[in-house]
């Protein structure tokens, strides 16, 4: 395929790190093609540019930090280590979830039922904590006003969500009013 243009080439539909791509060197002074490896290509991507995917997906370098956006409604999924009692293991295809629920007073207690925008493989580890209230039925958080002395613990843990519960150590809640608890959750995806 000498003297073809590049155009007029066959496409390769799944290329290979060892595969070579034409490059132009040195544009703006001389000019000249030299041949560049994929995987060379990719193993260091200068600063200021970005990966970007036709679905929408792109990794980016903000300010030092790598900021990964996943296609629309997709997760990024990354490597934790999690600790087993005694032992550390490292588990790929975590996911972390984050969110807050309110439930509304009228006693000691307030069931917060939340459910999980997505399926996780197993029950992920989850952390609450309770954040506050509203003077009202207001569902809009954060909240405005806080109560003292308020556990909040969870219950009823599957792969699919949970219960929240917020007990208040002194005092009662208050009918009309609603509790809130923030979360977050860590787990494999299904």
């Amino acid at each position: 395929m000498a003297d073809s243009k590049i155009t007029e080439l066959d496409a390769l539909v799944q290329p290979e790190g060892a595969d070579l791509v034409a490059v132009v060197d040195d544009v703006a002074v001389t000019p000249v093609t030299k041949k560049i490896t994929l995987t060379d290509l990719y193993e260091e991507i200068p600063d200021g540019q970005d990966l970007g995917w036709a679905s929408g997906a792109k990794a980016e370098r903000v300010d030092g930090h790598i900021v990964l956006t996943p296609e629309a409604s997709k997760l990024v999924k990354i490597a934790v280590l999690r600790q087993n009692f005694t032992t550390d293991a490292y588990s790929n295809n975590q996911v972390v979830l984050t969110g807050y629920s309110y439930g509304n007073g009228g006693g000691t207690t307030v069931n917060l039922s939340v459910t999980f925008g997505i399926t996780f493989a197993s029950a992920p580890i989850v952390v609450i904590a309770y954040v506050g209230k509203n003077d009202s039925t207001a569902t809009t958080y954060p909240p405005t006003t806080t109560q003292s002395e308020v556990f909040a613990s969870v219950y009823g843990l599957s792969t699919t969500g949970f219960t929240g519960l917020l007990r208040i150590i002194s005092g009662a809640t208050t009918a009309g009013h609603n509790y809130f608890a923030c979360w977050i959750a860590v787990g494999t995806l299904a």
